[in-house]
């Protein structure tokens, strides 16, 4: 009969090596960090799962039948809020970039005199 492994001491006591994923939420740095790439969208699908089906700290995830329903509309408006935010941002520094190179040459500069 196999042990059941449900947590980090289970796997370190049966002999096993226990490994976290990249992004966690074990902590408020990490956690920060998969926001901000789950903000991105790059791979934020795999990163509202990966939050969905957490439990506790070095305990294993629930099945992902059994994910959080709020978690997963947390992560939907958190995607587009940061997805437009980002935009904005991206935008908001070509308009400035823009307006600067605009004003050092001069806004006439192709006119004639006449």
């Amino acid at each position: 009969m196999e042990p059941i492994i449900k947590s980090k001491w289970d796997c370190l006591s049966s002999g096993g090596d226990w490994l976290n994923r990249f992004y966690t939420f074990d902590d408020s740095v990490s956690a920060l960090l998969a926001f901000f790439v789950a903000s991105t969208t790059a791979g934020w699908s795999d990163l509202m799962m990966l939050c969905a089906t957490s439990t506790e700290i070095d305990y294993l995830p629930l099945e992902d039948s059994e994910a959080s329903i709020i978690w997963i509309i947390f992560f939907i408006i958190f995607v587009i809020v940061g997805s437009f935010f980002f935009l904005n941002l991206f935008v908001g520094v070509v308009i400035s970039t823009f307006n600067i190179e605009h004003d050092k040459i001069g806004g006439n500069n192709l006119l004639t005199e006449k």
